[in-house]
């Protein structure tokens, strides 16, 4: 049977191959950044040997940050996902976090962090103290260090945060299993080894005590396990979900686990990504 070219294009969608287009005018240009994150997975380190440096800082950093921010807006509502830009003192130079989610006695700081794990870390599991350095020490000292500027009044347009349960999230590109036991041990003996005590005491801020540091409460989400609390935000609040988690031994600690548990025999699934892929496949069959 030949070709009906009238529905040729359901047979082939070049965004799949080509989720990254560059031009002679504008450079690289992503038509759907939700197509892209997902095509791309597998294709991370292939993009970033091809385009060069630029690719995590100019091209995925941003689109993963605006990714994570439209599932946020899909999981709690527009109303409750802001940005730090509507709040910002003009004068200070400084970054704070990428999104802030507000409910009635939470507020969820989060950090988006396209980090993804190389192909020697999946095929070992083993993951190198430098490698933990970049992708779990830097950022938690970022977040330790923009949330004694707020409690230090840095910040003094969102000082009404500080009357909440702040709960500050770093969430990643393709680190499996963060939020678990996996790399915990590995994490403690980075973050308490007292030879990088000068580099975190640097990273945080002289007027910041380590001893604080020490003590920072913090949760680490692979993207997925975000996606897939949508799945059941019904039964459990994110707050309550992230300290569950810490308690059940028999789930590794895991967020996904604790998802799993509340989600019983059935599979997890993402409404948010269900919905757009939809939407973008009958953009290509109509």
């Amino acid at each position: 049977m030949g070709i009906v070219y009238l529905y040729a294009k359901s047979f082939f969608n070049p965004l799949s191959i080509y989720p990254i287009i560059q031009t002679q005018a504008q450079g690289y240009i992503v038509p759907s950044s939700i197509l892209f994150i997902r095509k791309a997975y597998n294709l991370f380190w292939h993009f970033e040997e091809l385009i060069g440096d630029n690719f995590r800082e100019k091209i995925f950093d941003k689109l993963f940050e605006s990714y994570v921010g439209d599932l946020l807006k899909n999981i709690f509502g527009k109303d409750k996902v802001q940005r730090i830009e509507n709040y910002k003192n003009s004068k200070l130079e400084d970054e704070f976090f990428d999104w802030i989610v507000e409910d009635t006695e939470h507020v969820y700081l989060i950090e988006t962090k396209a980090y993804s794990l190389n192909l020697a870390n999946y095929q070992t599991g083993d993951i190198t103290k430098q490698v933990l350095d970049k992708i779990i020490k830097k950022p938690v000292c970022q977040m330790f260090k923009r949330i004694k500027d707020l409690e230090s009044g840095k910040y003094n347009k969102i000082n009404k945060f500080l009357n909440k349960n702040i709960i500050p999230i770093a969430i990643y590109y393709n680190i499996p299993y963060v939020s678990g036991d996996a790399y915990s041990n590995k994490i403690a003996e980075v973050m308490n080894n007292s030879d990088n005590e000068a580099g975190i005491q640097k990273a945080i801020g002289n007027e910041n005590k380590i001893e604080e540091f020490k003590k920072f409460k913090y949760y680490l989400l692979n993207i997925q396990e975000l996606e897939c609390y949508q799945d059941i935000k019904s039964k459990i609040t994110l707050s309550e979900c992230l300290i569950s988690n810490k308690k059940d031994k028999n789930l590794g600690n895991s967020f996904e686990g604790t998802l799993r548990k509340l989600k019983g025999n059935n599979c997890l699934k993402s409404p948010f990504l269900e919905k757009e892929m939809d939407s973008l496949w009958n953009q290509i069959i109509n």
